[in-house]
């Protein structure tokens, strides 16, 4: 009888501190799927059943070890205050009109029953839901939730205050959780940007409850920075969730003395560019990595190179068991 572990279960191992053999490969790859159930994405972000058929041909076409449930960027900030513009291509545009005062947002929060009855937020949960049914226990299934801080700047359409990013803490710990109990084992909190040096004490508040609950739940967090001086801001701190690298940071030394795990980001034009896999596993290096992920590959991007691309991947990683 085989022994070979799922991908899901490599997964509790790695959260568990075992170390793997291999990295585990687990790309952010969600709005290709609009294009294969043939919605805009507009329409695909509100229907689970689409979402739902669509990840399971990209599971069965990838054979990634995660597979990414839900992925909208500005999925949280649209539930709660901030108008999206949709235009004739299918690109959107974030609309703070007029911030909205915190005191008010949350009465308007509990009037409607909480954060997780908001916007297409219960979308995202369905998916997981079902996903975890159809997929018994393969892939570890991942989400991507906005950051207490990235949700405060855009809620108040600026630098965020104390009472903002604590407020905002309080959402998406409540967004996690939905996201726990309906059935994830990744969840990427995505900051944007790091904090200023005066709203650090407040986001590190905000945002160490959440890492701990995901740990609660036996799976794995991961702080996922977008831009700015991400690298910087994480190697002077100390940190009980995973770090998502950008590819250019990831052979820094010092890494696991500041974290229980590391992983390499793989930026989506590095994944589906020109030239095929050849010059990312020329330039690429796990060096210690726990695994790799990347960003969400655009709507329009080549689907047959994309395959092509993380299986020379998953290849070179299965080489070096």
């Amino acid at each position: 009888m085989s022994t070979q572990q799922t991908s899901r279960q490599m997964l509790k191992a790695l959260v568990r501190g075992e170390r793997l053999a291999r990295p585990l490969l687990m790309p952010l790859v969600f709005s290709l799927g609009s294009r294969l159930e043939n919605l805009g994405l507009r329409d695909f972000l509100a229907n689970p059943t689409k979402i739902a058929n669509a990840l399971r041909q990209i599971h069965g076409a990838l054979k990634v070890d995660g597979l990414a449930c839900y992925c909208d960027p500005w999925l949280e900030a649209e539930a709660l205050s901030c108008n999206v513009e949709w235009k004739e291509d299918g690109s959107r545009t974030l609309v703070v009109a007029r911030p909205e005062s915190m005191g008010s947002l949350r009465r308007r929060v509990e009037a409607a029953g909480g954060i997780l009855e908001m916007g297409r937020i219960p979308v995202a949960t369905e998916v997981l839901r079902r996903l975890k049914t159809m997929l018994k226990d393969e892939p570890a299934l991942m989400v991507v939730a906005s950051g207490p801080y990235h949700l405060a700047q855009r809620l108040q359409a600026g630098e965020p205050d104390s009472d903002g990013i604590e407020f905002t803490g309080e959402l998406v710990a409540a967004v996690v959780k939905g996201y726990l109990e309906a059935g994830a084992d990744v969840v990427f909190l995505e900051e944007r940007n790091m904090p200023s040096q005066n709203a650090n004490e407040a986001w590190r508040n905000a945002l160490d409850p959440i890492v701990n609950a995901i740990r609660f739940y036996e799976a794995l967090p991961v702080l996922l920075v977008a831009g700015g001086n991400g690298a910087d801001f994480q190697r002077g701190q100390t940190w009980e969730c995973a770090l998502c690298l950008n590819s250019e940071e990831h052979s820094a030394g010092d890494w696991r003395a500041i974290a229980p795990w590391w992983g390499v980001r793989i930026r989506s034009e590095e994944l589906i560019g020109e030239g095929g896999a050849g010059p990312l596993l020329a330039a690429l290096s796990t060096n210690g990595a726990s695994f790799l992920s990347c960003d969400d590959p655009p709507r329009e991007a080549e689907w047959k190179h994309l395959i092509q691309t993380l299986k020379a991947i998953r290849d070179r990683l299965l080489s070096a068991v």
